[in-house]
């Protein structure tokens, strides 16, 4: 497995918070766990030194938790990151892509969006893209555990 790390970046409302949900991510990576990098800025940190710390890292790929509280950095952020290294995966997931995606300018930048329960169909996307694998950019709905 290569040893570029998964990055799972989300904008928490303040920063006394943490997410819960890259917790999980992360503890349920397998042999890719060891990698995993989780930045947590808060939401009122610019997205572009958001996006400067994710490219210093050079990640095999970046897991982004979209909330109703951090849509618009996330959009932001998305869009530098795509801008700045266009071939960079880019997977979302969170409570504000598992619904209604037509409205929402952060789903068309990404490559994937994870609905639903993430932690098994994030793991397995992080694999196929470190084995060269990667599945069809779109909509992967995760089957409940």
């Amino acid at each position: 497995m290569p040893s570029r790390p998964v990055a799972l970046v989300t904008f928490n409302a303040r920063w006394t918070h943490s997410s819960l949900g890259h917790r999980c991510l992360a503890a349920n990576l397998g042999e890719l766990r060891a990698r995993a990098v989780i930045l947590e800025p808060d939401s009122d940190q610019r997205p572009a030194e958001v996006a400067e710390r994710i490219l210093e890292l050079d990640p095999l790929l970046v897991g982004l938790g979209v909330h109703v509280w951090n849509v618009r950095q996330s959009t932001e952020l998305a869009r530098l990151l795509k801008t700045l290294r266009p071939r960079l995966p880019l997977v979302l997931g969170g409570p504000e892509v598992s619904f209604e995606l037509d409205d929402l300018p952060v789903a068309r930048v990404a490559d994937w969006v994870i609905r639903g329960e993430a932690e098994a169909a994030f793991c397995d996307l992080s694999r196929a893209v470190a084995a060269g694998r990667p599945p069809t950019p779109g909509v992967i709905d995760a089957a409940p555990p």
